[in-house]
């Protein structure tokens, strides 16, 4: 009966040692039975960065769940270096770390080392252009943290900018990148090339949300707070003046296009406006930036206004003496009373700054 005992522990030592050499089995994989697999790793970390509706921006619990998805990520880089999986979690990574970097010195300096540490490793094209984005918000804020003079800033980010519009032609952080980068230039008094970069952004993005604000970057350091009078030509050929015409009116000046859907959805507000509050002290003026006259006329033929539209192509500030590049509609320039420029947007809070200017509420 011994003999037999030791022939069987025998033959089950033997059966041990053939599965250790052919399947890397060994005794502690029964403890690591219980670690995550690829897949749930992956779930994991898509559950973590999923926003629960409980939960704002800027809470405790948003962070929290941030370091915990960077950690699965972590472990999943670690567990399986091959997962096909692996680009897309490195680039959660990095918005995560963007995220806390903003605020978190520490999450700072591992978003400065896994952007260098990526770039070094020759990081495909969908990669790549992840990386360099983040790249730049990380000096960006390491700029910011370390004090760095405001016009060294400007120039490092204006650079990065450039470069990154330059080198990835398909991001879909394109329209971000350039409007930063007109925000950046405005800041740099430098006008006549934010002035381009919008009439590049526009004609590559005429739909784009981010042209509109773009554009009011340029605008407002030209005509904020300053006197506004121009001379336009309306459809029927006569002459008018913001000046002279429309003293001690509300004016809001609407630029817009045939071509562009917001810009003519937006009309049937302004009529709502102007039947409202006309009688009070508000007045319009359309001033289409199309070069198309027959499309006006269809345009017109399909909704009359009761305020003047205008076919100008170079509207010039006869005050300053200085043309106004609108490339992107809608775009409202609202004039106070004395007509000094009060605010120029997109149709934001309108309502609300014609209504503050009429009534002072």
């Amino acid at each position: 009966m011994k003999s037999r005992n030791n022939h069987i522990n025998s033959f089950a030592l033997s059966l041990v040692v053939v599965m250790v050499a052919l399947c890397g089995w060994s005794p502690c994989s029964v403890a690591q039975s219980g670690e995550m697999s690829e897949a749930s790793l992956i779930a994991k970390i898509k559950k973590l960065t999923t926003p629960t509706a409980s939960e704002s921006d800027d809470s405790g619990e948003y962070y929290a769940r941030h370091e915990q998805a960077i950690a699965a990520v972590d472990e999943l880089l670690s567990r399986f270096p091959k997962s096909n999986a692996r680009n897309k979690v490195l680039v959660t990574k990095l918005r995560l770390l963007a995220d806390l970097a903003r605020f978190k010195p520490k999450s700072l300096q591992q978003l400065l080392e896994l952007t260098e540490e990526i770039s070094k490793g020759h990081p495909d094209l969908a990669l790549d252009l992840h990386n360099r984005w983040f790249a730049i918000q990380a000096f960006v804020y390491g700029a910011r943290a370390e004090g760095m003079p405001g016009k060294l800033r400007l120039n490092g980010v204006m650079e990065r900018y450039r470069a990154y519009i330059a080198d990835f032609p398909k991001s879909p952080m394109r329209p971000v990148a350039y409007a930063s980068l007109i925000r950046n230039l405005v800041l740099s008094d430098m006008l006549t090339e934010a002035k381009k970069v919008l009439s590049s952004f526009v004609q590559e993005f005429p739909d784009d949300g981010n042209t509109l604000s773009a554009q009011e970057e340029v605008l407002r350091p030209q005509l904020l707070g300053k006197p506004f009078e121009v001379i336009y030509t309306t459809r029927d050929g006569r002459k008018i003046s913001t000046k002279e015409d429309f003293k001690g009116k509300v004016l809001v000046i609407a630029y817009w296009s045939g071509h562009s859907a917001k810009s003519t959805n937006i009309w049937s507000d302004l009529m709502y406006m102007f039947t409202k509050h006309g009688r009070n002290g508000l007045d319009m003026i359309g001033v289409s930036i199309d070069k198309d006259p027959e499309l006006m006329k269809r345009i017109f033929k399909r909704q009359m206004t009761p305020w003047p539209n205008c076919v100008d192509q170079k509207i010039v500030n006869v005050g300053s003496g200085k043309s106004l590049d609108i490339y992107a509609v809608p775009c409202f320039i609202v004039l106070d009373r004395d007509g000094i420029v009060h605010d120029i947007n997109h149709g934001v809070e309108l309502k609300d700054v014609v209504t503050q200017l009429l009534y002072g509420q």
